[in-house]
C-alpha cells in the first residue's frame, strides 16, 4: 500500500473511531471553558464578533470559535450544532497524524513513519475531541508547527522563515500556549547551531525570526506593563508565576513521572537516548533538525506545564491535557531508537532507565487521584487498578510500572516489546476515559427548546434567578438542577446571546454575567440603565410583564436522574422588564411544585 493511502487510511479510521465514541456526550464537562468556546463561536456564527454573553470577548482563543462557527452557523439547534463541532474536532485531532507522519519522514523510512502517525491518534488524549476544548485543533497545529520548523531549520530562507512566523500567530491564535512554541523556536535554533559548529552563522540566518520573536515578547512585556489588554490577558497569573523556579522544577517532574505512565514508559526513557545519538548523526542532517525541535519545543511546553501548574490558576492539579501534545515528538525519536537498533550507550542508559524509576517513586498519589479526570486522563487508570485491586498501594503500582519499562528499555534486542508497552498503555487509557454522559441525542436535541421556540430573527437573554433555597426536603436537589439546566440551556441552544443574573449568580458555570438589580420602573444593569431584553429565559416560578411563548420542564425528557422539577420559562417581554410578586411561599421545585 502507498504510504499516501496508508496515511489516509489512517486519518479516516481515527476520525471515525473518536466521532464515535463522542457521540455519547452532550453536556458540557469542562466549565466554564467548554461554555466559552462554545458561546464565542455563537457570536461569530451569528453576529460576526467574538461575543460572549453579549460582550465582545478578546482575552480567550480566537480561531477555535472560527473554526466551530460553521457548525453553529449550518446547524438547526444548538445541539446539532455541537453534534457538527465534535465532528469537526474529530477530524482534527485524526489529522494530526499527517504532520506526525512528515516530522518522522525526516528520521525514519515510511513504514516506521506510518507507525508513529498511527500512535499519534491513538493517544488517550485524542478523547478530548468529545468536548468543546482548544486541544482539538492546537494539537495537529502543533505538529505542523514542529514540521516547518524542522524543514525551516536546515534551510532557513526567509520564505520559509515567514512560513514559520504565520504558522506560529495561528497556533498562538488557537491556544495561547502556543507562546511556548516561541521560546522553543529559539532554542531549536540555537541547539542546531550548535550542533553543526555554526551557531554564529545560523543566528545571522535565522535574524528575522529572531528579531520578530524579540520584537513580540517586548510588545506584549510593555503592554502588561501599561496595563493595555492583550489576547492573552486571561492567562496574565500566569506570567506573573515565573519566579517559582522552585515550584516548577517540581511540577514539572511530577507532570513528566504522570506522562511517562501514560506513555508506556519506555518512549520517555528512550527519549534522552534516542535525541542524543540523532543530534550526533552528522550524515543525517533531517535526523538532526527533528531532534533539536523534539528536544526544545518538548521542553518549552514541558516549562509551560510547570508553570501553569505552580501558578494558582493551576488549581494544585496535574495538567497532563497541557503537556499530550509533545506526544509525537517522543514517538518520532523513539522510533528512530527502535529503527536504528536499539542503541544503548551504558552510562546514559542506566542513568535514563533509574530517573524513570525516581520519578514514578516522586509522583504523589493524590495529585493522581484527585486532579480532574479531564486534565489527567490515567487517573481513571489507576482509579479502576486500586478498585480492582485494593490491597496494592499506588507507588507500588507506579514504581512496578516504571521498573518493568525501565527494564523493557534495558533488555529489550528487538522493537516487539518496547512497541508493546505503549500500545498496552494507549489500551489501559483509552479503555477507562470516557466522557459520555447519560442523555441520548434526542433528550439533547429536547433541551434545544428555546431555538425551536423562538420566532425567527429572535434573539435571547437568559437570566439566572438566584433564589435561595428553602427547608423542605426536595429543596437542596431541585436547587441544584435548576441550575444545571440554567447552563445547559446556554450551552444547547444557539440562540442565547447574553447572560444575566438577580439576586445571587449562577456558580456552576464559572463564568461572569451582567448583574441585574431591582429598580423603580422594573430591573436596570449595574450602571443603572434600564434592562430592556426583547427576549428572556427565566425560572419558571418568576413571572414576567410580557407573552409567555414557551414553557421547559426538565422532567418532560423522561430521564430517571432528572426528576426534581428544574424549569425555565421563555417569554417576549413588554420591556422594560419588569417582574411580578412571587408567590408565597416560594415553591421549592422550578417547575412550581411541592416535594
Amino acid at each position: 500500500m502507498p504510504p499516501a493511502v496508508a496515511l489516509a487510511a489512517i486519518v479516516a479510521v481515527a476520525a471515525v473511531f473518536r466521532l464515535a465514541l463522542g457521540a455519547g456526550h452532550h453536556l458540557p464537562t469542562v466549565l466554564g471553558d467548554e461554555l466559552v468556546y462554545s458561546g464565542l463561536a455563537k457570536g461569530w456564527a451569528l453576529h460576526g464578533r467574538p461575543l460572549l454573553r453579549g460582550s465582545v470577548e478578546g482575552g480567550y482563543s480566537t480561531l477555535y470559535p472560527l473554526f466551530l462557527a460553521p457548525a453553529f452557523g449550518l446547524a438547526a439547534d444548538g445541539a446539532r450544532g455541537l453534534a457538527a463541532a465534535k465532528a469537526l474536532n474529530a477530524v482534527a485531532m485524526a489529522s494530526a497524524a499527517v504532520p506526525a507522519y512528515l516530522l518522522a519522514r525526516r528520521a525514519v523510512p515510511p513504514g516506521w513513519s506510518l507507525g508513529v502517525a498511527l500512535l499519534s491518534v491513538a493517544v488517550p488524549w485524542t478523547a478530548y475531541s468529545a468536548l468543546t476544548l482548544t486541544e482539538s485543533l492546537f494539537y495537529p497545529v502543533f505538529l505542523a508547527y514542529a514540521v516547518v520548523l524542522a524543514v525551516t531549520l536546515q534551510r532557513g530562507s526567509w520564505p520559509e522563515q515567514a512560513a514559520l512566523l504565520a504558522t506560529l500567530a495561528v497556533l498562538v491564535g488557537i491556544r495561547t500556549q502556543g507562546l511556548a512554541a516561541g521560546v522553543g523556536t529559539v532554542g531549536a535554533i540555537v541547539l542546531y547551531g550548535a550542533l553543526t559548529g555554526e551557531l554564529a552563522r545560523t543566528l545571522r540566518r535565522f535574524a528575522p525570526t529572531l528579531t520578530a520573536l524579540s520584537a513580540v515578547a517586548a510588545v506584549g512585556v510593555g503592554a502588561r506593563a501599561a496595563g493595555v489588554a492583550l489576547p492573552t490577558s486571561t492567562y496574565d497569573p500566569l506570567f506573573g508565576s515565573l519566579g517559582r523556579v522552585g515550584g516548577m522544577l517540581e511540577w514539572g517532574a511530577w507532570s513528566l513521572g504522570s506522562f511517562e505512565l501514560a506513555l508506556g514508559v519506555v518512549p520517555l526513557v528512550a527519549f534522552p537516548v534516542a535525541a542524543w545519538g540523532m543530534l550526533r548523526a552528522g550524515g543525517n542532517a533531517g535526523a538532526r533538525s527533528a531532534a533539536a525541535v523534539s528536544v526544545s519545543l518538548g521542553a518549552a511546553v514541558l516549562g509551560s506545564v510547570a508553570l501553569l501548574s505552580a501558578s494558582p490558576f493551576g488549581l494544585d492539579r496535574l495538567h497532563e491535557r497541557s503537556l499530550f501534545f509533545v506526544t509525537p515528538l517522543v514517538l518520532v525519536c523513539f522510533a528512530h531508537w527502535l529503527w536504528n537498533g536499539l542503541e544503548r550507550p551504558r552510562a546514559l542508559s542506566l542513568a535514563c532507565a533509574l530517573g524513570a524509576v525516581a520519578l514514578a517513586a516522586l509522583l504523589p498519589r493524590e495529585l493522581v487521584f484527585e486532579s480532574f479526570d479531564v486534565d489527567v486522563p490515567s487517573a481513571l487508570f489507576f482509579r479502576e487498578l486500586e478498585a480492582q485491586v485494593p490491597g496494592v498501594p499506588f507507588r507500588v503500582w507506579t514504581i512496578g510500572i516504571a521498573a518493568v519499562g525501565a527494564g523493557t528499555f534495558l533488555l529489550a534486542r528487538r522493537p516487539f516489546f518496547p512497541v508493546l508497552a505503549v500500545a498496552l498503555a494507549f489500551a489501559g487509557v483509552t479503555a477507562r476515559v470516557d466522557f459520555e454522559d447519560s442523555l441520548t441525542s434526542a433528550q439533547a436535541r429536547s433541551l434545544s427548546w428555546v431555538d425551536h421556540a423562538l420566532p425567527a430573527g429572535g434573539e435571547v437573554t437568559l437570566v439566572n434567578l438566584g433564589l435561595a433555597y428553602s427547608t423542605e426536603p426536595c429543596a437542596s436537589a431541585a436547587w441544584h438542577e435548576q441550575r444545571r439546566l440554567v447552563v445547559w440551556t446556554e450551552y444547547l441552544n444557539a440562540r442565547i446571546d447574553a447572560v444575566a443574573w438577580l439576586y445571587e449568580p449562577n456558580g456552576f458555570d464559572g463564568l461572569p454575567a451582567r448583574q441585574l438589580a431591582v429598580g423603580t420602573g422594573g430591573l436596570v444593569l449595574s450602571d443603572g440603565r434600564p434592562f430592556a431584553p426583547r427576549y428572556v429565559v427565566i425560572d419558571t416560578r418568576q413571572s414576567v410583564t410580557g407573552v409567555r411563548v414557551a414553557r421547559f420542564d426538565l422532567t418532560s425528557i423522561r430521564h430517571p436522574e432528572l426528576g426534581n422539577g428544574a424549569s425555565l420559562t421563555l417569554w417576549r417581554v413588554d420591556p422594560p422588564l419588569r417582574l411580578y410578586p412571587l408567590p408565597e411561599p416560594v415553591p421549592p421545585r422550578g417547575d412550581r411544585l411541592g416535594c
